[in-house]
């Protein structure tokens, strides 16, 4: 079984890392990340918060908000957060990772089923809903507003035409 690195040589991994590749590869923000589920574990919440919030950071500049990894990175920067306990900005944080995941949710669902699907249009509610959960109140108007002209527009579809007398 392999050995388990010492606090003080994972705490030196990324700067390995940082030195050889660069500070903003994602082996050097993937060692970054593993320091920082070690010093969790062994309940150094604050540095570990720290290292969390700053690969969270490189992340988003470097990939995007829609990147997978980005998306663990700041799940568990929020739990770090929820361990150190700070429950609403926790809580906040899970919210934005899940509007995030949903608004990417909608984007392929709109892709592959069409704008008018029930997958995609329930979807769509659920965004809305975590929208407004945010205080995102416009936001979420208007996004129910296009879930109702869609579901017109199905019953519309599924309607007869009806023919004039003649």
């Amino acid at each position: 079984m392999p050995k388990r690195p010492s606090t003080t040589e994972a705490q030196a991994l990324p700067d390995e890392k940082r030195s050889l590749l660069g500070g903003d590869h994602p082996e050097s923000l993937a060692a970054m990340v593993e320091v920082a589920r070690l010093q969790r574990a062994r309940g150094a919440g604050v540095a570990a918060r720290a290292l969390l919030e700053e690969a969270v950071s490189s992340r988003r500049r470097l990939f995007g908000d829609q990147d997978l990894e980005t998306f663990k990175v700041l799940h568990l920067l929020a739990m770090t957060v929820y361990d150190l306990d700070d429950r609403v900005l926790a809580r906040q944080m899970q919210t934005v990772v899940l509007e995030t995941l949903e608004e990417q949710i909608v984007f392929w669902r709109r892709g592959s089923l069409g704008d008018d699907h029930p997958d995609t249009l329930r979807s769509l509610s659920t965004l809305a809903k975590t929208k407004r959960l945010l205080g995102e109140n416009d936001a979420a108007q208007a996004i129910e507003r296009e879930v109702r002209h869609a579901k017109v527009r199905a019953v519309r579809n599924r309607l007869p035409l009806r023919r004039s007398a003649s």
